[in-house]
């Protein structure tokens, strides 16, 4: 193997490529990327046993071939290498020597031929997205999976045919996120598969930017591609909650209105006020026309915000709610109002907006009592 490549286009195919590397794996072969050099193309492959990922670019290829080198090491020389020399690669018996400028160094190397299979499933579905689609998606309800390990079911976005949609959506049984958006052609056949967190955030990096998206799945397995950049991943093996039963049905609570920015603000320095435990919640109280937000800790400090321009509801009464939930769910919205539908003190709250109807909010609320409210 001997190469020559540009710095900058390598740097990207080993930060996408080299995604999926594990760190500190007893099983040395996954700590480390496979380089393939052929053609015109250096491709950079790594995986963990449940990610796989690939990332291709331009290269000058004196001599084809393939080897493994460690991950991080391979990604922080590269990264102080100088960034205007091209990057000499080649293997020189059981190390591969990397140059650029006057820098000269070795590497370790395992085979490829140890490097772990991935070869391709039979996808039941293949289809194609918009890349804002795609990104907006995924970023959206990504906030709310679960990072609770009892509950590795919910540690990832549903992905499933609805009413002839495609829908995603994540819940932590506090916080759940819904988005539909229009079922591509050749969709309709996509299993119901659940998408790991760590699959989402990889697929959000790597395929920023990217007009389109080419998605396969299967029951097993679920496939991202764009250009010489490829991500395939094992869904998780669970049974996701029904978040149709979860959520609240349309029109069934009194309506609470507001802007999000402002709202999303008081919370935030609402939240300055708040401690650990029974004094962690934000609550929010209708007072006639205004909506006011108020932390409070046990030490008797707090913080009340009044905001106007609210609509409230006949009969909305007072609820609390987890900061931190309430700003996953300001984030997945664009819109400048929001509605909260709220059916009871104890009930989760409906959250959306007529200005986008593909996505819809639940939230769990925190019981409070009426000294809280006060």
């Amino acid at each position: 193997m001997k190469l020559l490549v540009d710095h900058k286009a390598l740097s990207a195919a080993i930060a996408t490529g080299g995604a999926a590397a594990a760190k500190n794996s007893p099983v040395d072969i996954v700590n480390n990327v496979r380089l393939i050099a052929e053609g015109s193309t250096l491709r950079v492959a790594s995986t963990n046993l449940d990610l796989f990922a690939e990332a291709g670019c331009d290269a000058r290829i004196e001599k084809p071939g393939e080897i493994t080198v460690p991950a991080a090491q391979l990604a922080q020389l590269v990264a102080k290498l100088p960034t205007t020399a091209e990057v000499l690669i080649e293997r020189e018996a059981a190390h591969l020597i990397v140059k650029a400028g006057r820098s000269r160094s070795k590497l370790p190397t395992l085979p490829a031929a140890d490097f772990p299979a991935w070869a391709d499933d039979d996808f039941a579905s293949t289809f194609v997205m918009p890349g804002d689609v795609f990104a907006s998606t995924l970023v959206r309800v990504r906030p709310a999976c679960a990072t609770d390990a009892a509950r590795y079911y919910l540690q990832g976005v549903l992905m499933y045919v609805q009413n002839g949609a495609l829908a995603f959506g994540a819940t932590n049984r506090y916080v759940g996120l819904k988005v539909t958006t229009e079922l591509p052609e050749g969709a309709a056949s996509c299993p119901p598969v659940i998408v790991p967190a760590a699959t989402i955030d990889a697929a959000a990096r790597a395929f920023r930017g990217e007009a389109e998206i080419t998605v396969q799945a299967n029951a097993g397995k679920v496939a991202f591609e764009a250009g010489r950049v490829r991500l395939v991943s094992k869904v998780v093996d669970g049974s996701f909650p029904d978040l149709d039963r979860v959520i609240p049905a349309a029109g069934a609570g009194k309506p609470l209105v507001f802007d999000r920015e402002p709202f999303g603000e008081s919370v935030e320095r609402a939240t300055l006020a708040t401690e650990e435990g029974a004094w962690s919640a934000v609550i929010a109280i209708p007072r006639g026309e205004v909506l006011e937000v108020k932390g409070a800790n046990s030490l008797g400090g707090e913080v009340r915000e009044e905001l106007d321009g609210v609509e409230i509801a006949e009969g909305f009464l007072p609820f609390g709610f987890m900061p931190s939930y309430m700003a996953a769910i300001l984030k997945a919205f664009r819109g400048e109002r929001l509605t909260v539908e709220q059916s009871d003190a104890n009930s989760p709250l409906r959250i959306h907006t007529p200005d986008e109807p593909e996505i819809v909010a639940v939230l769990a609320t925190v019981r409070i009592n009426s000294s809280m409210a006060a």
